[in-house]
Protein backbone atom coordinates (compact mmCIF):
# COMPACT_ATOMS: atom_id res chain seq x y z
CA UNK A 1 0.00 0.00 0.00
CA UNK A 2 2.89 2.42 0.80
CA UNK A 3 4.42 1.77 -2.64
CA UNK A 4 1.03 2.28 -4.31
CA UNK A 5 0.55 5.68 -2.62
CA UNK A 6 4.09 6.64 -3.58
CA UNK A 7 3.18 5.83 -7.20
CA UNK A 8 0.36 8.40 -7.01
CA UNK A 9 2.77 11.07 -5.72
CA UNK A 10 5.23 10.31 -8.52
CA UNK A 11 2.40 10.54 -11.08
CA UNK A 12 1.41 13.99 -9.83
CA UNK A 13 4.98 15.16 -10.21
CA UNK A 14 5.25 13.91 -13.80
CA UNK A 15 5.49 16.35 -16.75
CA UNK A 16 2.09 17.59 -17.93
CA UNK A 17 2.09 15.56 -21.16
CA UNK A 18 2.75 12.34 -19.24
CA UNK A 19 0.56 13.10 -16.25
CA UNK A 20 -2.73 11.61 -17.45
CA UNK A 21 -1.16 8.29 -18.37
CA UNK A 22 0.85 8.20 -15.14
CA UNK A 23 -2.28 9.05 -13.15
CA UNK A 24 -4.40 6.22 -14.46
CA UNK A 25 -1.60 3.70 -13.98
CA UNK A 26 -0.78 4.82 -10.43
CA UNK A 27 -4.47 4.86 -9.50
CA UNK A 28 -4.84 1.36 -10.95
CA UNK A 29 -1.93 0.14 -8.80
CA UNK A 30 -3.40 1.85 -5.72
CA UNK A 31 -6.84 0.31 -6.40
CA UNK A 32 -5.27 -3.11 -6.77
CA UNK A 33 -3.45 -2.69 -3.45
CA UNK A 34 -6.71 -1.67 -1.74
CA UNK A 35 -8.45 -4.72 -3.21
CA UNK A 36 -5.67 -6.97 -1.89
CA UNK A 37 -6.19 -5.36 1.54
CA UNK A 38 -9.95 -6.15 1.21
CA UNK A 39 -10.87 -2.45 1.19
CA UNK A 40 -13.27 -3.17 -1.63
CA UNK A 41 -15.36 0.01 -1.66
CA UNK A 42 -12.22 2.17 -1.54
CA UNK A 43 -10.76 0.06 -4.33
CA UNK A 44 -13.90 0.58 -6.42
CA UNK A 45 -13.68 4.37 -6.05
CA UNK A 46 -9.98 4.45 -6.95
CA UNK A 47 -10.24 2.06 -9.90
CA UNK A 48 -13.11 4.00 -11.44
CA UNK A 49 -11.10 7.20 -10.94
CA UNK A 50 -8.37 5.39 -12.87
CA UNK A 51 -10.92 4.64 -15.60
CA UNK A 52 -11.77 8.35 -15.90
CA UNK A 53 -8.06 9.23 -16.03
CA UNK A 54 -7.56 6.65 -18.78
CA UNK A 55 -10.38 8.22 -20.82
CA UNK A 56 -8.71 11.62 -20.43
CA UNK A 57 -5.34 10.21 -21.49
CA UNK A 58 -6.91 8.53 -24.53
CA UNK A 59 -7.75 4.85 -24.33
CA UNK A 60 -5.29 2.39 -25.83
CA UNK A 61 -6.62 -1.16 -26.28
CA UNK A 62 -4.03 -2.89 -24.10
CA UNK A 63 -4.33 -0.27 -21.35
CA UNK A 64 -8.11 -0.65 -21.35
CA UNK A 65 -7.76 -4.45 -21.25
CA UNK A 66 -5.47 -4.20 -18.22
CA UNK A 67 -7.94 -1.98 -16.36
CA UNK A 68 -10.88 -4.21 -17.35
CA UNK A 69 -9.00 -7.12 -15.78
CA UNK A 70 -8.46 -5.24 -12.51
CA UNK A 71 -12.10 -4.13 -12.39
CA UNK A 72 -13.36 -7.64 -13.18
CA UNK A 73 -11.43 -9.06 -10.22
CA UNK A 74 -12.88 -6.35 -7.98
CA UNK A 75 -16.47 -7.01 -9.09
CA UNK A 76 -15.90 -10.74 -8.58
CA UNK A 77 -14.81 -10.02 -5.01
CA UNK A 78 -17.94 -7.86 -4.59
CA UNK A 79 -19.97 -10.82 -5.95
CA UNK A 80 -21.27 -8.67 -8.80
CA UNK A 81 -20.76 -11.47 -11.29
CA UNK A 82 -22.65 -10.09 -14.31
CA UNK A 83 -20.56 -6.94 -14.24
CA UNK A 84 -17.37 -8.97 -13.78
CA UNK A 85 -18.19 -11.18 -16.76
CA UNK A 86 -19.03 -8.20 -19.01
CA UNK A 87 -15.64 -6.66 -18.18
CA UNK A 88 -13.88 -9.93 -18.97
CA UNK A 89 -15.69 -10.18 -22.32
CA UNK A 90 -14.47 -6.66 -23.13
CA UNK A 91 -10.96 -7.72 -22.09
CA UNK A 92 -11.15 -10.67 -24.51
CA UNK A 93 -12.20 -8.31 -27.34
CA UNK A 94 -9.17 -6.11 -26.68
CA UNK A 95 -6.59 -8.87 -26.15
CA UNK A 96 -3.82 -8.90 -28.75
CA UNK A 97 -2.48 -12.44 -28.40
CA UNK A 98 -3.65 -15.96 -27.39
CA UNK A 99 -2.02 -15.98 -23.95
CA UNK A 100 -3.96 -12.86 -22.89
CA UNK A 101 -7.19 -14.40 -24.21
CA UNK A 102 -6.43 -17.61 -22.29
CA UNK A 103 -6.01 -15.78 -18.99
CA UNK A 104 -9.28 -13.91 -19.54
CA UNK A 105 -11.12 -17.12 -20.47
CA UNK A 106 -9.93 -18.73 -17.26
CA UNK A 107 -11.08 -15.71 -15.24
CA UNK A 108 -14.47 -15.96 -16.97
CA UNK A 109 -14.78 -19.66 -16.05
CA UNK A 110 -13.98 -18.83 -12.42
CA UNK A 111 -16.62 -16.06 -12.38
CA UNK A 112 -19.23 -18.42 -13.85
CA UNK A 113 -18.37 -21.02 -11.22
CA UNK A 114 -18.53 -18.59 -8.31
CA UNK A 115 -21.79 -17.08 -9.58
CA UNK A 116 -23.58 -20.39 -8.97
CA UNK A 117 -23.92 -21.47 -12.60
CA UNK A 118 -25.00 -25.10 -12.87
CA UNK A 119 -23.74 -25.43 -16.45
CA UNK A 120 -20.60 -27.33 -15.49
CA UNK A 121 -20.00 -28.48 -19.06
CA UNK A 122 -19.83 -24.87 -20.26
CA UNK A 123 -17.47 -23.89 -17.44
CA UNK A 124 -15.20 -26.89 -18.06
CA UNK A 125 -15.16 -26.15 -21.81
CA UNK A 126 -14.04 -22.58 -21.09
CA UNK A 127 -11.21 -23.84 -18.89
CA UNK A 128 -10.12 -26.35 -21.55
CA UNK A 129 -10.18 -23.62 -24.24
CA UNK A 130 -7.95 -21.49 -22.00
CA UNK A 131 -5.50 -24.38 -21.65
CA UNK A 132 -5.36 -24.88 -25.42
CA UNK A 133 -4.45 -21.22 -25.93
CA UNK A 134 -1.73 -21.30 -23.26
CA UNK A 135 0.00 -24.12 -25.11
CA UNK A 136 1.65 -27.28 -23.79
CA UNK A 137 4.11 -26.59 -22.29
CA UNK A 138 3.01 -23.05 -21.49
CA UNK A 139 5.21 -19.96 -21.32
CA UNK A 140 6.98 -19.90 -17.93
CA UNK A 141 5.05 -16.89 -16.60
CA UNK A 142 1.77 -18.62 -17.56
CA UNK A 143 2.51 -21.79 -15.58
CA UNK A 144 0.40 -20.75 -12.54
CA UNK A 145 -2.59 -20.13 -14.86
CA UNK A 146 -1.97 -23.48 -16.53
CA UNK A 147 -2.02 -25.36 -13.20
CA UNK A 148 -5.22 -23.59 -12.14
CA UNK A 149 -6.76 -24.27 -15.56
CA UNK A 150 -6.10 -28.01 -15.41
CA UNK A 151 -7.40 -28.22 -11.86
CA UNK A 152 -10.50 -26.22 -12.73
CA UNK A 153 -11.29 -28.19 -15.91
CA UNK A 154 -10.78 -31.40 -13.98
CA UNK A 155 -12.94 -30.59 -10.96
CA UNK A 156 -15.85 -29.22 -13.03
CA UNK A 157 -15.73 -32.23 -15.36
CA UNK A 158 -15.52 -34.68 -12.46
CA UNK A 159 -18.55 -33.08 -10.77
CA UNK A 160 -20.63 -33.05 -13.97
CA UNK A 161 -22.68 -36.28 -14.21
CA UNK A 162 -22.97 -35.77 -17.99
CA UNK A 163 -19.25 -35.31 -18.65
CA UNK A 164 -17.34 -37.71 -20.87
CA UNK A 165 -15.48 -40.11 -18.50
CA UNK A 166 -12.84 -40.70 -21.17
CA UNK A 167 -11.64 -37.10 -20.71
CA UNK A 168 -11.02 -37.46 -16.99
CA UNK A 169 -8.03 -39.77 -16.62
CA UNK A 170 -5.89 -38.00 -19.28
CA UNK A 171 -6.61 -34.67 -17.53
CA UNK A 172 -5.75 -36.23 -14.18
CA UNK A 173 -2.38 -37.50 -15.41
CA UNK A 174 -1.77 -34.05 -16.93
CA UNK A 175 -2.49 -32.45 -13.57
CA UNK A 176 -0.20 -34.94 -11.82
CA UNK A 177 2.66 -33.82 -14.07
CA UNK A 178 2.25 -30.32 -12.56
CA UNK A 179 1.40 -31.35 -8.99
CA UNK A 180 2.94 -34.75 -8.09
CA UNK A 181 0.67 -36.37 -5.47
CA UNK A 182 3.49 -37.88 -3.41
CA UNK A 183 4.72 -34.52 -2.09
CA UNK A 184 3.67 -33.38 1.39
CA UNK A 185 2.45 -29.99 0.18
CA UNK A 186 -0.82 -28.33 -0.78
CA UNK A 187 -0.50 -29.04 -4.51
CA UNK A 188 0.17 -32.72 -3.80
CA UNK A 189 -2.84 -32.93 -1.48
CA UNK A 190 -5.03 -31.28 -4.13
CA UNK A 191 -3.85 -33.82 -6.69
CA UNK A 192 -4.92 -36.69 -4.44
CA UNK A 193 -8.29 -35.00 -3.77
CA UNK A 194 -8.91 -34.55 -7.50
CA UNK A 195 -7.94 -38.18 -8.03
CA UNK A 196 -10.71 -39.09 -5.58
CA UNK A 197 -13.26 -37.00 -7.50
CA UNK A 198 -12.28 -38.68 -10.77
CA UNK A 199 -12.40 -42.20 -9.31
CA UNK A 200 -15.81 -41.46 -7.77
CA UNK A 201 -17.12 -40.24 -11.14
CA UNK A 202 -15.77 -43.45 -12.73
CA UNK A 203 -17.45 -45.63 -10.06
CA UNK A 204 -14.11 -46.81 -8.63
CA UNK A 205 -15.33 -46.27 -5.07
CA UNK A 206 -12.58 -48.06 -3.10
CA UNK A 207 -9.87 -46.03 -4.81
CA UNK A 208 -11.88 -42.83 -4.40
CA UNK A 209 -12.38 -43.53 -0.68
CA UNK A 210 -8.65 -44.03 -0.10
CA UNK A 211 -7.86 -40.84 -2.05
CA UNK A 212 -10.31 -38.78 0.03
CA UNK A 213 -8.96 -40.25 3.27
CA UNK A 214 -5.36 -39.39 2.34
CA UNK A 215 -6.24 -35.94 1.00
CA UNK A 216 -8.17 -35.00 4.13
CA UNK A 217 -5.34 -36.08 6.39
CA UNK A 218 -2.93 -33.89 4.44
CA UNK A 219 -5.28 -30.88 4.33
CA UNK A 220 -5.76 -31.11 8.10
CA UNK A 221 -2.00 -31.36 8.71
CA UNK A 222 -1.56 -28.28 6.49
CA UNK A 223 -4.34 -26.54 8.49
CA UNK A 224 -6.32 -25.83 5.33
CA UNK A 225 -9.78 -25.77 6.88
CA UNK A 226 -11.95 -25.19 3.82
CA UNK A 227 -10.38 -27.95 1.72
CA UNK A 228 -10.51 -30.28 4.73
CA UNK A 229 -14.25 -29.63 5.01
CA UNK A 230 -14.77 -29.92 1.27
CA UNK A 231 -13.08 -33.30 0.95
CA UNK A 232 -15.14 -34.53 3.94
CA UNK A 233 -18.34 -33.64 2.09
CA UNK A 234 -17.01 -35.26 -1.11
CA UNK A 235 -16.27 -38.41 0.87
CA UNK A 236 -19.78 -38.29 2.35
CA UNK A 237 -21.31 -38.01 -1.14
CA UNK A 238 -19.30 -41.07 -2.17
CA UNK A 239 -20.71 -43.07 0.74
CA UNK A 240 -24.26 -41.92 -0.10
CA UNK A 241 -23.79 -42.98 -3.72
CA UNK A 242 -22.47 -46.38 -2.65
CA UNK A 243 -25.34 -46.87 -0.14
CA UNK A 244 -23.11 -46.81 2.94
CA UNK A 245 -25.19 -44.51 5.17
CA UNK A 246 -23.51 -45.69 8.39
CA UNK A 247 -20.20 -44.34 7.08
CA UNK A 248 -21.87 -41.01 6.26
CA UNK A 249 -23.04 -40.77 9.89
CA UNK A 250 -19.53 -41.61 11.11
CA UNK A 251 -17.97 -38.91 8.90
CA UNK A 252 -20.51 -36.35 10.10
CA UNK A 253 -19.88 -37.29 13.74
CA UNK A 254 -16.14 -36.66 13.49
CA UNK A 255 -16.39 -33.52 11.35
CA UNK A 256 -16.82 -30.87 14.05
CA UNK A 257 -14.17 -32.27 16.43
CA UNK A 258 -11.85 -32.40 13.42
CA UNK A 259 -12.45 -28.76 12.44
CA UNK A 260 -12.71 -27.27 15.93
CA UNK A 261 -9.04 -26.31 15.90
CA UNK A 262 -9.12 -24.91 12.36
CA UNK A 263 -10.34 -21.48 11.28
CA UNK A 264 -13.39 -22.01 9.07
CA UNK A 265 -15.39 -19.13 7.60
CA UNK A 266 -18.89 -18.84 9.21
CA UNK A 267 -20.59 -19.40 5.83
CA UNK A 268 -18.58 -22.58 5.26
CA UNK A 269 -19.18 -23.68 8.86
CA UNK A 270 -22.95 -23.31 8.34
CA UNK A 271 -22.82 -25.57 5.27
CA UNK A 272 -20.85 -28.16 7.19
CA UNK A 273 -23.30 -27.97 10.13
CA UNK A 274 -26.28 -28.56 7.82
CA UNK A 275 -24.48 -31.53 6.26
CA UNK A 276 -23.70 -33.05 9.66
CA UNK A 277 -27.19 -32.47 11.08
CA UNK A 278 -28.92 -34.02 8.07
CA UNK A 279 -26.54 -37.00 8.17
CA UNK A 280 -27.17 -37.53 11.90
CA UNK A 281 -30.96 -37.38 11.30
CA UNK A 282 -30.67 -39.76 8.33
CA UNK A 283 -32.29 -37.17 6.04
CA UNK A 284 -29.21 -36.41 3.93
CA UNK A 285 -29.61 -37.21 0.24
CA UNK A 286 -26.99 -37.07 -2.52
CA UNK A 287 -28.70 -34.08 -4.18
CA UNK A 288 -28.82 -32.18 -0.86
CA UNK A 289 -25.18 -33.02 -0.18
CA UNK A 290 -24.19 -31.78 -3.64
CA UNK A 291 -26.04 -28.50 -3.10
CA UNK A 292 -24.29 -28.01 0.24
CA UNK A 293 -20.98 -28.86 -1.41
CA UNK A 294 -21.54 -26.13 -4.01
CA UNK A 295 -22.32 -23.58 -1.28
CA UNK A 296 -19.26 -24.68 0.69
CA UNK A 297 -17.03 -24.42 -2.39
CA UNK A 298 -18.16 -20.83 -2.99
CA UNK A 299 -18.06 -19.71 0.64
CA UNK A 300 -15.47 -17.05 1.40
Amino acid sequence: MVLAKRAVRIAKAAPAQDRNEANWRSLAVLGGAMRSAERLEDARAVLYASWLALNTAGRKPLDEAELCSRLALLHRDLRQFDRAESLILRQIELADEPRAVARALLDRALVQWESGSTDLAKIAAGAREALSKLGDPPHKEDEPYYRVGIQFALVTSALDPLSDPDLLLPMLWQFFSWAPPDRECLSGAKAIWLQGLVFRRLGRFDEARESFRTARRRFVSLEHSKLSALVTVDWGILELESGNRAEVVRLAGEAFPLFRGLQLHPEALTCLALFCRAAANDTLTASMANRLRTQLERAR
